[in-house]
C-alpha cells in the first residue's frame, strides 16, 4: 500500500473502512443523480460530474478488488442505500403510481357500498 495507515490491523479501522466504503457507494449514486440533473446544462457541468463519477466508480472497483468480503459488501449495501435514497419515486418502497391505483380501489369500493337513492320518478315512467 501506499500509507502504512491504510493498512487495516484493527477491528476499529476495519470497521472505519467498512463504513467509508458504504459512504463511496452512497457518493456514486448521488453523483448519478447529479448528473442526470446537469445532462442539459453546460458540457463542462456535465464533464466535471462524469469525472467525479468515473473516480469513485474506480475506486469503488479497486476496493471491491482486494477480495474482502465485507468490503465487497459495502460496496453493494453502499450502492443499493444510495439507490433507496436517491430514487425519484416519492416513496422508498411502492411506486407512487401504485399508491395511487389502490387508492383509488379503495375509493370505489367505498362508493358502491353507500345506498343509492332512489328516484321516484323512474318507477312512474
Amino acid at each position: 500500500l501506499v500509507f502504512g495507515f491504510w493498512i487495516l490491523n484493527s477491528k476499529s479501522k476495519f470497521l472505519f473502512a467498512m463504513l467509508c466504503t458504504m459512504g463511496l457507494g452512497i457518493a456514486l449514486e448521488c453523483t448519478l443523480r447529479q448528473r442526470r440533473k446537469q445532462q442539459n446544462t453546460l458540457l463542462c457541468h456535465s464533464t466535471l460530474w462524469y469525472g467525479i463519477q468515473m473516480t469513485i466508480s474506480y475506486a469503488l472497483m479497486l476496493i471491491a478488488m482486494m477480495y474482502s468480503y465485507w468490503l465487497f459488501l459495502s460496496v453493494i449495501l453502499g450502492i443499493l442505500m444510495g439507490n433507496i435514497c436517491n430514487n425519484n419515486t416519492g416513496t422508498f418502497i411502492l411506486p407512487y403510481s401504485w399508491i395511487r391505483r389502490q387508492k383509488m380501489r379503495i375509493r370505489e369500493r367505498k362508493l358502491k357500498l353507500r345506498p343509492i337513492p332512489e328516484d321516484d320518478e323512474e318507477e312512474e315512467e
